[in-house]
């Protein structure tokens, strides 16, 4: 009986006693805007394109993320894949599985983007704390049409070009340009597009209303602007005779040249035409073209450079280009030439601007040079870092193929192109002084800076 009580006891005692309770967290549902598309990066050839909305709001939708329960898979089944007969997915992958970008805010311009797979679950920490617009996407190679055609003045079909690839319409005498043309209201008219805008507007998947065969190249004459000098379809500065030399510093003194093509399209004799400058200004004008088209310019006579006034800037291109019979005398204490001190007496003395790529080219001419005494003066067409391709060049009847010095203390992993140091490899650059002036590569002044990378090397940028 005793027993029997002790456990009732104790029973009503346990009901009395404090009890915690242990409950799972539920997940928390919220509502979040999301875009109703895929936000798709798409390729095509080697263009990346990005799919940007001007008004993203316009397009969005509201999707329920339960975090915790709610995965990346679920979301994508909620929006909407570019089309498959024309988009094909490409990436991203992640770990063997499919895997998409996900943007947690639209405020970063879709900059800022974390990579997911389709199995991740949603949490807080992924979506943080912004509450607008977000959006899931993905890498696609468009897969669709890209080839227009290209016609001639009476609008019959010369051959196509594919504007996923680069193209070069060839030059020729009866077609020294062309544009682009549009149909529209029931006529071929001037469309200001180019290839670039071609190929958003292509490849945008969120807008198929861009007919490619309402889109074509037409061969042409130039349209020359007579402000600018140049073409309004190919924006080429064209020289047909000997003034359009001058023409060209008149239009580089005023700052109405840029860098572009100056295109030469005729045989220029300058016999009875002596430009007052240089022949072409090079000078501050860097990664400009000057594309002879085969023609020749001969019977150049002066007192300045055949190709650069002060002498001191490159970088350009020159190709299929004749310069015969030219006749130079220089004198280097006008200050318009750029010297550098050779072995011995040597000295070269720049004709052209540095740094430059020539292919297809013939020079030949003479050239006297007026300086110290006891002095070997060698004309030469740029210092180490000059590319000639299928050139020659005959200077006082001797054949040269190029010269110059060394203008870098240092190995084959460093070297200096214009005023600009290259490496293989990450580094700082820092003056004499001590301060880091990477940020001023390409436009360092001249003088002797230290390279750091691996090691730290010296090299001198004259």
């Amino acid at each position: 009986m005793l027993k029997h009580l002790f456990f009732v006891l104790i029973s009503v005692l346990a009901l009395c006693a404090p009890v915690t309770a242990y409950a799972e967290e539920a997940p928390t549902s919220e509502d979040f805007p999301f875009y109703k598309d895929i936000i798709a990066t798409v390729k095509i050839g080697d263009n990346e394109f990005f799919y940007e909305d001007p008004v993203p709001i316009t397009n969005a939708q509201t999707i329920t993320v339960t975090y915790g329960e709610t995965t990346v898979q679920n979301i994508i089944d909620q929006t909407t894949s570019p089309d498959s007969q024309k988009y094909r997915r490409v990436g991203p992958e992640v770990d063997d599985e499919v895997g998409w970008y996900f943007w947690p805010s639209h405020r970063s311009g879709w900059r800022n983007r974390t990579t997911v797979k389709s199995s991740d679950v949603i949490t807080t920490e992924l979506f943080g704390g912004d509450k607008g617009l977000k959006g899931v996407g993905a890498v696609y190679e468009y897969i669709g049409k890209t080839t227009i055609k290209v016609v001639d003045k009476d609008g019959m079909e010369v051959n196509t070009v594919d504007l996923a690839e680069e193209f070069d319409i060839p030059y020729t005498s009866e077609y020294p340009c062309w544009c682009y043309e549009q149909y529209k209201n029931g006529q071929w008219e001037i469309s200001w597009t180019n290839r670039t805008s071609l190929l958003r507007k292509l490849c945008n998947p969120m807008d198929n209303s861009l007919n490619l065969d309402n889109y074509r190249i037409k061969l042409t004459n130039h349209d020359i602007d007579d402000e600018y000098f140049s073409c309004n379809y190919c924006y080429k500065y064209i020289v047909t005779k000997a003034s359009d030399f001058d023409t060209l510093w008149e239009l580089y003194e005023d700052e109405k040249l840029w860098d572009n093509e100056i295109s030469i399209e005729s045989d220029i004799d300058l016999s009875s035409y002596t430009p007052t400058r240089a022949l072409l200004p090079f000078d501050n004008y860097t990664e400009m073209t000057i594309d002879g088209h085969g023609h020749t310019i001969s019977n150049f006579k002066g007192n300045y450079p055949f190709a650069s006034d002060y002498c001191a800037y490159g970088n350009q291109t020159i190709k299929n280009l004749t310069i015969d019979n030219f006749d130079i005398a220089l004198t280097l204490s006008d200050g318009r030439c750029d010297t550098k001190e050779g072995e011995n007496d040597d000295v070269y003395v720049l004709i052209m601007g540095d740094n430059n790529d020539i292919s297809n080219c013939n020079f030949t001419g003479k050239v006297a040079i007026e300086g110290e005494e006891g002095k070997n003066y060698i004309p030469c067409l740029g210092y180490e870092h000059l590319n000639l391709s299928n050139t020659t060049v005959s200077i006082n009847g001797k054949v040269e193929i190029s010269t110059g010095i060394a203008e870098v203390e240092a190995d084959g992993s460093i070297y200096v192109r214009g005023r600009e140091i290259i490496a293989t490899e990450d580094v700082r650059i820092y003056n004499l002084m001590g301060e880091d002036v990477t940020r001023l590569n390409g436009m360092l002044s001249k003088g002797v800076y230290i390279v750091k990378g691996s090691k730290a090397t010296k090299v001198v940028v004259r």
